[in-house]
């Protein structure tokens, strides 16, 4: 909860627990056969390839009904970039909107993960949305009457909850634009196999088990595994940016999606990035 003591610059968990090959031999591993798992960590991993790639901030919303896994979604891809809290890298929905802009900048070029969308009010969500995805805090002044440093940013958000942030926004009797819709693009949490957001269980004896342990090793290992792929990124600059551009341009003609709508581009986009940096990481 980022609702007390926002102003402290230690509110994150870029922290680092093991090495980077304790996270692939613990979690990396087990995201094998796992779609939600696999898409969960490129994303971390695109993250801050946004600037680069000139893709905007926005993100993806997880949901469906209770158990189901998505919560474990976003502390496996948190533990890419961190951890050591309650729930690992990830905090929760149920802030204030001055809070979530301390958030937002402290996760300038990073993952964002926010959890339980319905711990926020409906109208507050919709809010804080457009805010998150737009990149910079509200404008306010100071006693002085000057005006303040207005907080900025550049994030990829992967969000969880029970309904989506349309469904969220009607209990309020608000309506959700296509263009929020399409900052926050909705992937059901049930990936139809019979075990919630699993396809393959990696020999444990059912999706709660699973689940459990993978829980448990994202609080164990993490953060190592952001900064060798950042080492990379930037000893290869020119090289991580050509392949970037190709494997964005290849991905949209290949999914025949240049006809399509601005919104739907970039949607198109952030997929397309999340799978080149997926490509790179591994």
């Amino acid at each position: 909860d980022w609702s007390s003591d926002v102003c402290s610059s230690d509110l994150h968990y870029f922290h680092v627990h093991g090495s980077s090959e304790d996270w692939k031999r613990e979690i990396a591993s087990l995201c094998a056969g796992n779609s939600r798992l696999t898409f969960a960590v490129c994303l971390a991993f695109a993250a801050p390839l946004l600037h680069t790639s000139e893709t905007e901030s926005g993100g993806f919303h997880i949901w469906g009904p209770s158990s189901l896994g998505k919560s474990t979604a976003l502390m496996v891809a948190g533990s890419v970039c961190g951890g050591g809290g309650r729930q690992g890298y990830v905090e929760s929905w149920r802030t204030t909107t001055n809070a979530l802009e301390t958030f937002a900048e402290l996760h300038n070029d990073s993952l964002a993960c926010l959890d339980e969308l319905s711990q926020v009010g409906a109208l507050d969500a919709v809010e804080a949305l457009y805010m998150l995805a737009n990149g910079q805090g509200k404008g306010r002044m100071t006693k002085t009457i000057g005006m303040r440093r207005r907080l900025s940013w550049t994030i990829l958000l992967l969000s969880s909850g029970e309904v989506t942030l349309k469904e969220h926004a009607q209990t309020a009797g608000k309506h959700t634009k296509a263009g929020g819709e399409n900052r926050l693009a909705n992937i059901p949490a049930d990936a139809c196999a019979g075990m919630g957001l699993f396809e393959d269980l990696h020999s444990f004896p059912n999706a709660g088990a699973f689940a459990s342990h993978l829980k448990e090793v994202s609080k164990k290992y993490y953060g190592a595994p952001i900064r060798e792929f950042l080492k990379y990124v930037t000893r290869n600059q020119s090289g991580v940016d050509a392949l970037i551009r190709t494997f964005i341009t290849h991905f949209l003609d290949g999914k025949t999606l240049r006809g399509c709508s601005a919104e739907v581009l970039r949607v198109g986009r952030r997929f397309a990035l999340a799978a080149a940096a997926g490509e790179i990481a591994t």
